[in-house]
């Protein structure tokens, strides 16, 4: 009687492994590759999520302010020519006054007394103005048969003078 014998099979070296994978290994390296693939999809579609959320904020937040400046939440101050009048303006008073405008439609003038006086003793005044300070429409409601000017409540704290848009 003979005994069979039996051949055992040594273990393949790394470079044999790769010159001859098996079947277990192309599915565990296929398994890896979809792995990493998928992650970078997700990392890829993460970051253009965050992109397009910054880019919409950037817009909502431009859009926003010109919407908040034309409705006068957003102050605006320069340098105006005022005429108070002969009289001293007591700090903390509110006065009404009518803007003179230019042509382009920003304000050239302010005028902060009942009346007509003489406005060539007006001086500059850092003049702090809530509402729209560009109006193209003003310059055409004063030139026109109604005459209607653009008015303004203002307030004196010291040497400026902060005012409020009326129309």
């Amino acid at each position: 009687m003979s005994v069979p014998c039996i051949q055992t099979r040594e273990e393949p070296s790394g470079y044999e492994k790769l010159a001859h994978p098996d079947v277990h290994d192309l599915r565990e390296t296929r398994a890896v590759l979809s792995f990493r693939l998928s992650f970078e999809r997700v990392s890829q579609t993460k970051t253009r999520i965050v992109a397009g959320a910054a880019v919409v904020v950037i817009v909502l937040l431009a859009v926003g302010q010109r919407a908040c400046d034309r409705a006068g939440y957003w102050p605006h101050s320069e340098e105006t020519r005022v005429y108070t009048g002969a009289a001293a303006w007591p700090a903390d008073e509110e006065r009404k006054c009518s803007a003179l405008p230019r042509e382009d439609g920003t304000i050239f003038f302010l005028g902060c007394v009942e009346g007509a006086e003489n406005f060539d003793d007006a001086r500059p005044v850092k003049v702090t103005f809530w509402g729209r300070t560009h109006r193209p429409d003003r310059f055409q409601a004063l030139h026109s048969e109604a005459m209607e000017g653009w008015r303004w409540r203002c307030k004196k704290s010291g040497e400026s003078v902060t005012c409020y848009a009326v129309n």
